[in-house]
């Protein structure tokens, strides 16, 4: 118990320490003491961080004579010295004020979390917030001549005692603060700018610049726009019919800096909502949600009625409405969602009438109407993600399908566009047969097929199909024709006679397309004259020629009817022409191609000698050779030498002889797995399915083809030149393509969707294949939409791709720029974020490793932690506050980074073995994963804090890299951390409420997303990772009963309370009783900790050993065996004996190990005839079983498991000299030694005693 001053008055400091620990001790006593600084270590580590901050704290605690709790006093110190006393007098002053405040914060957090009543300082912490953030976001980082540091204490002083952000009164006193900043902004900034109302002619007032650069107010705006007027008030010149009004799109001039300055409110107010109006995963109350979801919609007066218009930008400002086309903002929605869905419903439920019965400004009603479908869907989409199993992930599914039947509006829509995003995931199991169509999934499909077939193609059945597609492939959608229960899912006006094929080298442009046409058209009608025209142009490209013969000679053979092929005569001509034109001259297998007999390269195993791969050798031996360089020093071995065999593959001569040598039986299977895994990488990394996956590659060699080779030689015989290679690829073919993918991807889809190849000559030739491509068209414009919906019913049922994660570094990706990656920080956390959020998890989890150590070391040994369960922690720390919170935050983090971990080294020393790694802590998990310890399973609680503190290291290392910004020289121990000492970031709640403020995307075009990056990198870096702390951790394991030296404990003991052995008749009483193993384990566990306490604090020898426990260290737990009763603190250590042994006893008898700890080679059989010695030894000392029993029992405790541990030199020593050694000079062991069977060593001790105990249960000869 250990506690260093912090501050510059030690003695005071340790003065107040004291008295808080007076009032938590039950007594005077020492173990009182000890008890009270274990329950009160959070407070002692908040108590020495705010004297770091306020050196005269100690004095004022001592002064201070009020009631409360140290936390409670510690919090109102701080914020009392933190409290505005007059009017700052510059930026620089409120600059250091709000540095104050953020070192502050995190122990104010601590403080109140500790206190007896949090919600009693929450009032204060909500105005010490507010402040910090209005100074953070609109004064520092605002125009200095607006001078609004002068509102700061004018904004403190307004804020009275019962300030709270989760009251309306609150957020109105912000309304109109921010009301009153923007007048003095609008007088400052735009004092040469007049509105031109027609009833207005004042200074504008949020200024939106007209094309002809007239300036409306923003209210005068939508007032003009809202009786249909299209025209300037002021010089009547119409707008264009594509104009829409974005303030951002000026860059320069006092509307500019005036939209900036907007902003920065703004983003203070998202800031304040988020972090105050939902804090504590609670929702504010019913009148700060109807007034947070009037700046969703807005009412507003006209000459025949009023409505609701949409205000797509969240702003407390009033009257805005700036950008509201096209651009809509979901953040306010995202966060009311997750709590008052029903009252959200009856807000937009309540627009809805009304904007349906007034048409005015049709188009921002169709806009909110949009944006309510999508905040719905993903609320729903994130219900169904919760579900705890597959089968309740099913009946979500189930009940949103039937449901969405039964409504109307948004909320059926986004019902149904999440059920069947899920289920277009399960219908792609069922198709490849990776899960068996059950009778709960026909369930499912019931009402899926009843909602897709009572509308057309483009409502939810399509929306079904773009999901399949995008998500797998077309393919998959035309197996789905195979099972009966998914018939329904094609609609029959595109059900196709053969599976014809979208052509995706079309990607290769118009050039290819004439060429494919023109062979199309030859092989229909035998023509020659359009072909040989063709040929006859002197730029023919022979790739896109081999393309074109490749597609229409594959398609054409797709029919089984032979007459629908070309003739050996239409072939033979064109052969004949080709070669004439010497077109293709070094094609050794046009035969082949123009008969649709070329051979596969991979499952022709004759082809397979002669093919050539294109592929980089890994350098397998320079990675070996580094690797036995590495090791020389460890191993002392001379430098290595690589041998070649006769057949050339290397190999290595040392203790074993190994060799480098492919394995790869079947080449053709080889090559196609891998093909197929690189596939499946790909369409994770581009975030789509297959048939887009192989469009981008398409795209790419169609890039390839046409970039112009590098003027850089390049030696691609070793790693780093290969490296190089790589690099200038990336750059000239791969990136291109990636940073234009979805415009490319539309573009190829709209080329194939629109193909009309042989359209003309099929309708005179083949009726079977007009049918083929006239049915392939229409269903392939409708799955990628290529055509804009007519209706607002086809707009509710866009594809929409899942905001996830990969999404949007996929969209990063095409942002990027090489030779200044500014993103690079938003790319590097978005990559990282799973690893990232389970940081949040580690002061629940520290708090958590500490209870456990606590309560289990010296008390547990290694194999009962093996056999006990995570479940049963809440029972063993049953007073310990929201353990299964506790629990539930190791298992996250366990469970999210455990595959990371098992490739995490420190000096290269694995800190978790990989095998752990594959265990998911769940309910039945070992608790050994969780009692922190450098051996066995307690490496992964180790393990795991460990790399958590190392990831937030090297991210915030990276972070002061880049940007230039310097971190705390010392680092913060771990369990000293609190959230605003970490990146801490929920995924769910914190980030994507983010991602969705930053996201904007437009109705009239794609729902597809698209982000202001730069914004939302800053929004991201400032949130989660500015003014975190580094982070050291300091191993605390748990003391295993094994793993503490018993001979070291005793003597510790007998230096404070000489210890003599138990009167016979005691030892005899306790010998012969008939214990239960929990009833044992208890009592000695008891034992322990009262050995410890003995050596801590000392007691009188003769002194009853039940007042030490009950009443000196006022434990709880009552011995009642009358012998152990009757004990004295000089007899603990022959009881602690006796007792282990007896456990040991019952353990073996129950077939138990009571040996864990000891090594397996000390564990060796024994012969049968040693066994019959043994017994022959038994018998003839029949008076004396439990005087061999404890002998030998001893012996392996005391003795011989610490020896074992540092060398297993013992194991040959002979058991019976060893045992004359221990025991010489006692007179009644040393004639049981002589006689003591002389053929067993130390080595079989473990199974002499098995055959000693079974002797003793059951006596035989």
């Amino acid at each position: 118990m250990v506690y260093k001053p912090q501050s510059a008055y030690p003695a005071e400091e340790y003065q107040v320490l004291m008295e808080a620990l007076k009032e938590e001790m039950a007594g005077d006593d020492l173990p009182s003491l000890h008890r009270a600084h274990r329950q009160m270590s959070s407070e002692c580590r908040i108590l020495g961080m705010a004297c770091k901050l306020l050196e005269t704290l100690p004095q004022q605690l001592i002064g201070n004579r009020s009631r409360d709790l140290l936390p409670t006093k510690i919090f109102h110190l701080l914020t009392e010295s933190l409290a505005p006393e007059k009017a700052f007098a510059s930026v620089e002053e409120c600059g250091v004020w709000e540095q104050q405040v953020e070192r502050t914060a995190p122990v104010l957090a601590q403080a109140m979390q500790h206190a007896e009543n949090p919600e009693k300082l929450r009032h204060v912490w909500h105005k010490l917030m507010t402040l910090k953030l209005f100074v953070k976001h609109v004064v520092l980082t605002g125009d200095h001549k607006l001078m609004m540091f002068k509102k700061v204490y004018a904004l403190w002083k307004m804020m009275k005692d019962d300030f709270n952000m989760k009251d309306r009164s609150s957020l109105v006193l912000i309304e109109n603060l921010l009301s009153s900043c923007n007048q003095q902004a609008s007088k400052t900034l735009l004092k040469d700018t007049n509105c031109v109302g027609v009833n207005c002619k004042s200074m504008a007032t949020n200024p939106i610049m007209l094309p002809c650069e007239h300036v409306l107010c923003n209210k005068c705006f939508e007032d003009w726009r809202a009786t249909d007027r299209t025209d300037c008030p002021k010089c009547s010149n119409n707008w264009p019919d594509d104009w829409e009004p974005q303030v951002s799109d000026l860059t320069s001039g006092p509307i500019r800096e005036y939209k900036s300055y907007r902003h920065k409110c703004e983003a203070f107010f998202m800031e304040l909502v988020s972090q105050l109006c939902f804090s504590q995963d609670e929702p504010p109350s019913d009148e700060v949600i109807e007034r947070l979801m009037s700046y969703v919609t807005k009412e507003i007066k006209t000459d025949e009625t009023h409505i609701y218009l949409a205000s797509m930008d969240l702003s407390p400002l009033r009257d805005t409405s700036i950008d509201c086309m096209p651009v809509v903002r979901s953040f306010i929605l995202q966060l009311l969602l997750q709590y008052k869905v029903d009252l959200v419903r009856h807000h937009l439920e309540t627009y809805m009438q009304q904007s349906a019965r007034v048409l005015v400004n049709h188009d921002a009603s169709k806009q909110l109407a949009m944006l309510v479908t999508v905040c719905l869907q993903d609320h729903f989409q994130k219900q169904i993600a919760e579900a705890p199993s597959e089968d309740a992930r099913l009946n979500v599914v189930r009940r949103f399908l039937t449901d969405c039947q039964k409504i109307e509006g948004p909320e059926r829509v986004a019902l149904a566009r999440a059920a069947l995003d899920e289920l277009a995931k399960l219908i792609a199991l069922v198709v490849n047969r990776e899960r068996r169509l059950s009778q709960q999934i026909e369930q499912v499909l019931e009402p899926a097929a009843q909602l897709c077939e009572e509308q057309d193609g483009c409502g939810p059945r399509g929306y079904l199909l773009k999901q399949i597609v995008r998500q797998f492939s077309l393919d998959l959608v035309l197996k789905t024709q195979s099972i009966a229960q998914l018939h329904w899912l094609l609609p029959p006006e595109t059900l196709l006679n053969i599976d014809a094929q979208p052509d995706r080298f079309l990607v290769c442009g118009n050039e290819y397309a004439e060429m494919r046409n023109i062979v199309a058209q030859f092989c229909l009608d035998a023509n020659p004259a359009p072909l040989e025209e063709a040929f006859q142009h002197d730029q023919v490209d022979e790739c896109s020629l081999l393309l074109c013969l490749h597609r229409t000679i594959t398609q054409l053979h797709r029919f089984a009817d032979a007459d629908m092929r070309p003739t050996d005569q239409v072939i033979d001509t064109l052969r004949e022409m080709i070669t004439q034109h010497h077109l293709l001259p070094n094609y050794s297998l046009l035969d082949d191609l123009l008969r649709n007999e070329l051979p596969g390269l991979l499952h022709c195993e004759q082809n397979q000698p002669g093919a050539f791969l294109p592929t980089m050798p890994e350098d397998d031996i320079a990675v070996v050779r580094e690797a036995m360089l590495e090791a020389r020093p460890r191993s002392g071995d001379s430098n290595p030498y690589m041998w070649k065999c006769p057949n050339g593959h290397p190999y290595v001569i040392g203790n074993d002889l190994s060799a480098i040598i492919p394995n790869v039986p079947d080449v053709p299977a080889f090559l196609e797995a891998h093909l197929r895994h690189d596939l499946r990488q790909l369409q994770a990394a581009l975030g789509c399915g297959s048939d887009d996956a192989f469009l981008a590659l398409h795209c790419t060699l169609h890039r390839l083809r046409a970039t112009p080779p590098a003027n850089q030689d390049f030696d691609l015989r070793n790693r780093a030149a290969r490296s190089q290679w790589e690099d200038a690829f990336c750059a000239a073919v791969i990136n291109p393509v990636i940073q234009t993918m979805d415009a490319s991807l539309q573009e190829a889809n709209r080329a194939m969707a629109n193909d009309q190849q042989l359209s003309t000559l099929a309708q005179l030739l083949w009726s079977e294949m007009t049918f083929a491509i006239s049915g392939h068209g229409p269903l392939m414009k409708m799955l990628h939409e290529v055509d804009e919906p007519t209706d607002d019913a086809q707009m509710q049922w866009k594809f929409r791709g899942t905001i996830t994660v990969q999404s949007l570094l996929l969209q990063l990706h095409e942002k990027r720029n090489d030779a200044a990656d500014e993103l690079q920080l938003l790319r590097l956390f978005l990559s990282r974020i799973h690893i990232l959020a389970a940081i949040r998890h580690l002061p629940n989890i520290t708090f958590l490793l500490e209870r456990l150590r606590c309560r289990f070391s010296y008390s547990i040994s290694r194999t009962e932690a093996s056999k006990k369960k995570v479940r049963q922690i809440p029972t063993d720390l049953w007073n310990t506050a929201n353990i299964d919170e506790l629990v539930e935050s190791f298992a996250c983090a366990w469970n999210s980074v455990r595959k990371e971990l098992a490739k995490y080294a420190v000096m290269g020393r694995a800190l978790v073995p990989p095998e752990f790694c594959q265990i998911e802590v769940t309910p039945d998990a070992p608790l050994a994963m969780l009692l922190p310890s450098e051996r066995g399973m307690g490496r992964c609680a180790l393990g795991l804090v460990h790399y958590l503190c190392a990831q937030q290291n090297e991210f915030l290392e990276t972070y002061s890299r880049i940007t230039k910004k310097s971190l705390s020289s010392e680092a913060m121990s771990a369990s000293e951390a609190s959230l605003l000492h970490l990146i801490s970031v929920n995924p769910a709640t914190d980030l994507f409420p983010i991602l969705m403020a930053y996201q904007s995307y437009s109705v009239s075009t794609t729902l597809n997303s698209d982000y202001d990056f730069h914004s939302l990198q800053d929004k991201i870096l400032e949130r989660f990772v500015a003014d975190r702390e580094l982070l050291r951790y300091e191993e605390s394991p748990v003391v295993f009963v094994e793993d503490y030296n018993s001979s070291n404990l005793f003597a510790q003991l007998a230096a404070i309370v000489p210890q003599v052995l138990l009167p016979p008749e005691a030892s005899e009483k306790l010998l012969h009783t008939i214990w239960e193993l929990p009833d044992l384990c208890g009592l000695i566990g008891l034992l322990d900790r009262a050995m410890n306490y003995l050596i801590s604090i000392g007691g009188k020898e003769d002194a009853q050993l039940t007042d030490f426990i009950e009443n000196t260290l006022r434990m709880q737990q009552k011995i009642r065996n009358s012998t152990v009763v009757k004990c004295q603190l000089r007899h603990v250590e022959h009881l602690w004996r006796l007792l282990s042994m007896q456990k040991a006893h019952l353990m073996s008898s129950l077939e138990e190990d009571p040996f864990e700890s000891l090594s397996a080679e000390l564990k060796e059989g024994i012969a049968d005839d040693v066994k019959k010695e043994i017994q022959v030894y038994m018998k003839a000392n029949e008076r004396q079983h439990w005087d061999i029993a404890l002998m030998l029992f001893n012996y392996m405790i005391i003795t011989l498991i610490p020896q074992s541990t540092e060398s297993l030199a013992v194991q040959d020593y002979p058991l019976k000299e060893c045992l004359s050694e221990v025991y010489g000079d006692d007179e009644t062991l040393t004639k049981l030694v002589d006689v003591f069977p002389e053929s067993l060593l130390n080595k079989h001790l473990a199974k002499a005693w098995e055959v000693i105990v079974s002797y003793m249960d059951n006596p035989v000869f």
